[in-house]
């Protein structure tokens, strides 16, 4: 059994777009719903009933580096929208997970999820990723990753049939290239540039001139602190596996109204998803 480290922010984002419009006693609930909808198809999918759950912190020590990280970015939802997110991502992570029996969900200051993420990989020596950050990559050599939008397995193999390197020099293509966090890389140097460059195969020219200019190399050394994963190395303690108490999720449950967790399929399914089998 593998452990499913989680990307909580995707996750729950992921849930806003599909849950939308649930809600009981007039408490918006879609999030919520749909992030345990995804949790328990992802322990079936892979038959496993062990998570660690990570989630970015709202201060970020990176922006304390370089200001523009992550300047641009815009929401796909309205600020009402955003907010209402947030607080089931609280809920979440503070009263229902716990509540559940998960143990190990894990928020650091300043830290983002990717940063605990790769923490748990090394803790663990291995697991599951739940994420769509191509960002994260650069942790195949010692894990697989499951794409949320997709649906779709991607481990090391995938990787180097698609970009022709290891993983391992993932983070140099993209100190070189930029990412989408706004970190901004060398100019005209987009990510098949970049690999031409570490293999070797650049032309000579503007591009090259660029990169290895002393301008260049420091844009490189600066993306380096910011793209590499972890930001900061942190212990996180992860104790499996968890403990389960089936009248404690039909309490959530109820409380909630999640009525087709609790119905006779629903049941049957999380049984043997989560209790009969161990």
């Amino acid at each position: 059994m593998r452990p499913l480290v989680v990307d909580c922010s995707q996750l729950c984002y992921s849930s806003a777009f599909t849950m939308k419009d649930l809600s009981h006693d007039e408490r918006k609930t879609g999030v919520i719903f749909g992030f345990l909808l995804q949790v328990f198809k992802l322990a079936h999918e892979f038959s496993s009933r062990e998570f660690i759950f990570c989630w970015d912190s709202k201060k970020r020590k990176r922006a304390e580096l370089y200001s523009e990280y992550k300047a641009d970015r815009k929401s796909a939802f309205d600020e009402d929208t955003v907010h209402e997110v947030r607080l089931q991502m609280g809920y979440l992570r503070e009263k229902v997970l716990p509540e559940l029996g998960f143990k190990n969900s894990f928020i650091r200051t300043g830290l983002e999820a990717d940063d605990l993420i790769a923490c748990a990989i090394e803790e663990m020596e291995g697991g599951v990723i739940i994420s769509n950050d191509g960002d994260l990559y650069q942790l195949l050599d010692s894990c697989e990753m499951y794409r949320i939008s997709s649906s779709s397995r991607y481990d090391a193999s995938d990787f180097i049939k698609q970009y022709g390197i290891e993983p391992s020099l993932w983070v140099n293509v993209l100190c070189i290239a930029g990412t989408h966090n706004n970190v901004q890389g060398i100019e005209g140097a987009g990510v098949a540039k970049a690999i031409q460059y570490l293999k070797g195969t650049l032309s000579k020219g503007k591009i090259m001139e660029r990169i290895q200019s002393q301008e260049g190399q420091e844009i490189i050394k600066r993306n380096y602190e910011l793209i590499k994963l972890p930001f900061e190395k942190v212990d996180l303690d992860i104790q499996l596996p968890d403990k389960f108490d089936i009248d404690k999720w039909l309490g959530v449950f109820d409380r909630y109204d999640f009525r087709s967790f609790t119905n006779e399929k629903g049941m049957k399914y999380l049984k043997e998803t989560f209790f009969d089998r161990w």
